[in-house]
């Protein structure tokens, strides 16, 4: 059995944007897109992560564009699309992977903490969804 997903299926050409992209399951969708020929984009909130991932990417033969973006952000969100939009083209395919998890017992959780994670769990896929949408439907 082979792993490479080019062969399930061609989407040479389009612009795949996943969220969070720099380590696990978003890695491992975005190197699936890329090798069925999706010009792959990935963000983080992090430099040093993003280019940690290009490293990885590149490892696999896999060029991607990295941008830095908080998905919580609207301005931020918007910023990255304009920038996908002139560097690549616009978004085709969108997986909003982005997503954190705090690691403590409720007890022990702060509501802040927990209002992190809503935010970046629920708020940034509505965000990023929305302007994504918004230019698809155009």
């Amino acid at each position: 059995m082979t792993n490479n997903a080019s062969n399930l299926f061609d989407i040479t050409g389009k612009v795949a944007l996943v969220t969070g992209a720099t380590h696990g399951l978003g890695m491992a969708i975005a190197m699936g897109l890329a090798k069925a020929g999706a010009k792959t984009v990935v963000n983080d909130i992090e430099q040093e992560k993003l280019e940690k991932a290009k490293k990885e990417y590149a490892g696999h033969g896999i060029q991607i564009k990295a941008y830095i973006c908080d998905v919580t952000e609207e301005a931020q969100v918007i910023e990255m699309l304009s920038k996908i939009e002139t560097e690549v083209g616009a978004v085709d395919i969108l997986v909003n992977n982005a997503g954190i998890i705090k690691r403590t017992a409720i007890i022990d959780m702060e509501v802040s903490d927990f209002e992190k994670v809503i935010k970046v769990d629920l708020v940034g896929p509505f965000i990023v969804s929305k302007y994504v949408a918004k230019r698809m439907i155009e």
